[in-house]
């Protein structure tokens, strides 16, 4: 079984760092991160918020610790109203668009959509 305080770690770690980053980005942010401007921050900002999903689908692929485990730590970004929509903005320019972890031609093909 998957050591909850390990995971318990894992999620406070994350709830902290989006705390503080959206916290930064009330002072900063414009369309984008640090003002109207792109910069080394949006570029970090998407991995980020891709990695959190991501530890939640990881745990779905657990089914039995889904539940369990979401019903106590839920990595809601919805919470994180200006990182998601710097997000949005960001995903929309294509050279995000093509660095974007799903777009990489190393990336594994979803069970569902093998053929």
């Amino acid at each position: 079984m998957v050591n909850e305080l390990v995971f318990t770690n894992n999620f406070t770690i994350i709830s902290s760092f989006f705390l503080a980053v959206e916290k930064a980005l009330e002072e900063s942010a414009g369309q984008y991160c640090v003002g109207d401007e792109l910069s080394i921050a949006d570029c970090c900002l998407i991995p980020q918020l891709y990695s959190a999903r991501r530890f939640v689908s990881i745990l779905y692929s657990f089914i039995y610790l889904y539940d369990y485990f979401l019903s106590r730590y839920n990595v809601d970004l919805t919470v994180y109203p200006i990182m998601t929509a710097i997000e949005e903005r960001l995903n929309t320019i294509p050279a995000f668009k093509d660095a974007h972890p799903d777009a990489q031609p190393d990336f594994p093909e979803p069970e569902n959509q093998k053929s």
